[in-house]
C-alpha cells in the first residue's frame, strides 16, 4: 500500500530475524517483490514503489555499544544510513509540553504553569549542563557504567512529576508554588540522583537544580526538605502503601505477599 515500516531496535534483533529481513530487502531491490512459503505455496508479494522501511537502533559508541549486534557488510548496504544527534533543546522542550498536554490534559498543565517557558528552563538550565558534565567526565560515578542523562531520563521525571502533582490533586490537597516545586525538586534529585553514587555528585546535582528553579532564595526549599521520608506503612488491597513526607508510595503486592 506504500506505506513506511518502522523497526525499532534493531541492533536488539535476533541474528535470525536479520538474516530473513536481509533477504527480504534483497529480493525487493533486485526484482520488485518478495517471495516465502506457506503450507507448501510459494507466495508472491509486489512490493509497492512508495514502500519504505525504516530502522532505528542506538549508536555504535558509548553506553549501547556493548549491547549492539553488529552487522554484516552485506546487510548495511540494504540501507542509506543517517545519524542523528540530540533534539535541539527547544524542540525538546515542545515534545515534554506535548507529552504533558497528552497525559494530563491542556488544562492541567496550564493550572499548575507548566508553559513552554519552563520546559525549556528545564532543558536549557538544567538537564544539559547536568548532561554536559556526564559527558565530560566531571560526573564519573565508579567509573565501570558511565552516566548517560538523556531524553529518557527526562522522561522519567516528567511521568514522575506530573504523577505527583495529579496525586497532590485527587486527594483534595492545595498546590501552591512551593509544593510544586518541593516536588519539582523531588524528582529531579530521584531521576537524575540515582544514576550518582558519589555524595559531592548528588550535592553538585542539588547545586544546578537549586540555581535554575531558585529552590533556596525563592521557595526557601533547602536540600534536606526532600529527602525520603518514611513515616508509615500499611497494607491496602494488594498494595503497600509507604506514607512518605511529600507523595505517598504505592508498591504491588504479589499473591504470596512478597
Amino acid at each position: 500500500n506504500g506505506w513506511v515500516l518502522v523497526l525499532e531496535e534493531l541492533d536488539q534483533a535476533s541474528g535470525e530475524f536479520l538474516k530473513s529481513l536481509n533477504e527480504v530487502l534483497h529480493q525487493i531491490r533486485k526484482q520488485g517483490y518478495f517471495e516465502f512459503e506457506v503450507g507448501g505455496k510459494t507466495v508472491r508479494v509486489k512490493a509497492h514503489p512508495h514502500f519504505w522501511v525504516v530502522g532505528t537502533e542506538n549508536g555504535s559508541e558509548g553506553n549501547y555499544s556493548m549491547s549492539r549486534t553488529p552487522h554484516s557488510p552485506d546487510f548495511v548496504k540494504r540501507w542509506l544510513v543517517r545519524y542523528y544527534s540530540r533534539f535541539p533543546p527547544a524542540e525538546q522542550a515542545e515534545i515534554m509540553r506535548g507529552l504533558a498536554a497528552r497525559w494530563y490534559g491542556a488544562e492541567f498543565i496550564d493550572r499548575h504553569g507548566l508553559t513552554l517557558d519552563f520546559f525549556e528552563k528545564l532543558v536549557t538550565d538544567f538537564h544539559e549542563p547536568v548532561r554536559r558534565l556526564s559527558v565530560s567526565g566531571h560526573f564519573g560515578g565508579d567509573m565501570q557504567e558511565p552516566y548517560e542523562f538523556n531524553r529518557r531520563t527526562l522522561h522519567r521525571f516528567l511521568k514522575r512529576f506530573l504523577w505527583d502533582l495529579n496525586a497532590y490533586e485527587s486527594k483534595g490537597e492545595t498546590v501552591d508554588d512551593k509544593t510544586r516545586h518541593l516536588l519539582l525538586a523531588r524528582e529531579l534529585m530521584e531521576s537524575y540522583g540515582a544514576e550518582l553514587r558519589r555524595d559531592g555528585e548528588k550535592a553538585s546535582l542539588w547545586d544546578k537544580m537549586n540555581v535554575a528553579f531558585e529552590l533556596g532564595s525563592k521557595y526557601n526549599i533547602g536540600r534536606g526538605d526532600i529527602e525520603l521520608k518514611i513515616l508509615s506503612l500499611r497494607r491496602q488491597g494488594g498494595k503497600l502503601v509507604v506514607g512518605e513526607g511529600l507523595v505517598p508510595i504505592e508498591i504491588p503486592l504479589r499473591a504470596n505477599g512478597g
